[in-house]
């Protein structure tokens, strides 16, 4: 109704809507507007700085200063969940980057019971390590005198009290004898295959001139010089960001509302933790930490024989690794996404007044963050002045030898996953030092180029030759092996020993310990398996047989018989019924083509078994040497 002239009278009315500001309100508009204006700056500017001291390449005091600014956050936010997540994680996802790959570099633990195929890892890994009790990298040890004519010896006289001795200082590796450190975790208790490095190895290993092919590969001890003591330096810095404390308070007095306390939301969890680490010496590298060794190069492999490498023992381990770094780093993930999207959210309802201050903060923290990631008044988190002293073999320490038999066999449980057969025929096979040293040591080092027959024959089934020249079919030979050390140890060890071998024959070759006799250069053919097919482990052994009156071809003499065992893939702890066959037979069966194996003539078995014994003799001497005093 309406009013005319004091009289009320009946109306109709409409009502049209009216677009206000009001409408500017909704929460997203909000975000959507603040990004779109602080994205071109942020992106511009401050973000790989913002990355960097988010990742630690300045330590805990970079920590702060990488989120004092809003500008640039979200590839703080990046860089933190990258470090965050697993090495697997960030590779899978595209986290990875040029900043968060050089303060953590790229590693893999190493799985035996998956392929690294089927783990996804394509490519080809650049080194292996493993980690070692101790903080031995400050000190360079002595050479170790060995009596060299021990060496050339083929057995040793061993009381049960020496036997004893090796087998303990062989069970004493990296494995048994971790420091107690709560915030490890398992990063530093399992052996891993590095496919890039962090800053301070690459700095480290950029020292070593690496061995050529087929070079015998020096052993290299890392030496810290500690340098200038960066304690203070990362306390005033720690210190100095405190500063943000002024931009909160000139925001409350302006009458800010939330946004003075929101700014504040990422840098207050990174304080406190930059003075955890600060306060618990976890900032930079802590010795109690321990150190790891490894083998780093151009890695051999079944389809490849290897090239340059490097020998490095005592590396320090990283200490963006432990637990409490990772904790922090989930933290400042949270932290930061909530504070872009609290800050972002708000600022569209502040004043104009209010948000030229908030920016001209943000502009000065942004230029203090570059200032303190590009100068080097802060240094890096990892070990400076870092270098590398290398001994050859000869004119190193026992225990650097020791480390470096254990390298071996890592480099073996690395090939063992990407092995073109697969991992799973590898399961049986030795890959640990201790056990090679148990065995070994327990038949005074004993080695045999040749399976002597008798030996295993029943006493009706002597003599062989009357079987053989009467066409009789002897008894089946009763073989139990009791160990394997296949191809994949072999090779590793000539690898890094520079013996001149081919690697197309250490493919066929392996050597074995036949239960209750001595060890030897008594190899094992391998042929090669396809997916469709059943994989099973065919043995091809040379023998000797005493006292034969049948005269062979002098070609053959050495080599005309041979012990042929289909022992399946539970080749270790099993009683095998191996079959004789002699030059002419093995010829003809090798030749039928029916074992689906790369294998065609007899002479090929032949070079196989000789690269098998020049690999196991070249290993034998190392680990004499290392073992034996």
């Amino acid at each position: 109704m309406s009013i005319v002239n004091g009289t009320v009278a009946p109306a109709t009315t409409s009502r049209v809507p009216v677009a206000t500001s009001d409408s500017q309100d909704d929460p997203a508009s909000r975000i959507g507007l603040g990004l779109v204006e602080i994205s071109p700056l942020a992106t511009l500017i401050g973000a790989a700085s913002a990355e960097a001291l988010a990742s630690g390449h300045k330590a805990a005091a970079g920590l702060p200063w990488a989120v004092m600014s809003v500008f640039g956050a979200l590839h703080a936010t990046k860089a933190a969940l990258a470090c965050f997540v697993s090495d697997k994680v960030r590779e899978t996802l595209g986290l990875q980057s040029v900043s968060v790959e050089s303060s953590l570099g790229l590693n893999f633990p190493i799985d035996l019971k998956t392929s690294a195929r089927k783990r996804g890892e394509g490519r080809v890994a650049t080194a292996v390590w493993i980690p070692y009790a101790g903080n031995s990298y400050s000190r360079i040890e002595s050479p170790l005198q060995i009596d060299r004519t021990s060496q050339r010896q083929d057995t040793f006289q061993h009381t049960d009290k020496d036997k004893a001795s090796i087998v303990t200082a062989a069970n004493a590796n990296w494995s048994h004898n971790l420091p107690h450190v709560s915030n490890l975790g398992s990063f530093f208790r399992l052996p891993h295959c590095a496919y890039a490095f962090d800053r301070s190895t690459t700095l480290t290993l950029a020292t070593i001139i690496p061995s050529e092919h087929k070079e015998a590969m020096k052993i290299h001890v890392y030496h810290r010089d500690d340098g200038e003591i960066h304690t203070l330096r990362d306390s005033i810095a720690i210190v100095a960001s405190m500063s943000k404390v002024i931009e909160i308070l000139v925001l409350y007095n302006a009458g800010a509302e939330k946004l003075w306390w929101l700014t504040a939301l990422a840098w207050m969890p990174c304080f406190m933790t930059a003075i955890t680490l600060q306060l618990a010496g976890m900032s930079r590298y802590n010795s109690e930490m321990g150190v790891i060794d490894m083998i780093a190069g151009d890695l051999p492999s079944a389809l490849h024989p290897g090239g340059q490498g490097k020998i490095l023992l005592g590396m320090p381990g990283n200490i963006c690794h432990t637990l409490i770094w990772k904790a922090h780093w989930g933290i400042q993930t949270a932290s930061c996404l909530a504070c872009v999207i609290a800050v972002f959210s708000n600022l569209a309802s502040q004043p104009t007044q209010i948000v030229y201050i908030w920016a001209l903060f943000q502009s000065i923290w942004l230029i203090m963050r570059v200032l303190i990631c590009n100068s080097g008044w802060l240094a890096s988190s990892g070990p400076e002045h870092a270098m590398a002293i290398g001994r050859p073999w000869s004119g190193s320490s026992m225990g650097s030898r020791r480390r470096t038999l254990e390298l071996v066999f890592t480099l073996a449980q690395y090939q063992v996953t990407i092995h073109p057969r697969g991992h799973f025929v590898y399961q049986e096979d030795i890959l640990s030092v201790a056990e090679v040293v148990r065995i070994w040591t327990g038949i005074d080092w004993a080695i045999s180029e040749f399976l002597p027959l008798n030996s295993y024959a029943a006493a009706s089934y002597s003599p062989i030759d009357q079987h053989h020249i009467s066409g009789q079919q002897p008894k089946g030979i009763e073989i139990e092996i009791v160990g394997v050390v296949g191809d994949i140890v072999l090779r590793s060890a000539s690898w890094m020993k520079g013996l001149n071998l081919s690697n197309v024959e250490m493919v066929l070759a392996g050597a074995y310990t036949p239960g209750g006799e001595s060890i030897g250069g008594l190899f094992r053919a391998r042929g090669s398996t396809k997916d469709h097919l059943p994989v099973t482990w065919r043995y091809w052994i040379p023998v000797t047989i005493e006292k034969t009156e049948h005269k062979m071809p002098s070609v053959r003499d050495n080599y005309h018989y041979w012990v042929e065992l289909d022992a399946g893939l539970r080749v270790v702890g099993q009683q095998h019924e191996g079959k004789l066959r002699d030059w002419d037979d093995l010829q003809k069966y090798l030749q039928a083509g029916i074992l689906n194996i790369s294998l065609s003539n007899v002479q090929e078995v032949v070079d196989s078994t000789n690269i098998a014994r020049e690999a196991t003799k070249g290993f034998r001497e190392w680990l004499i040497s290392a073992y034996v005093s």
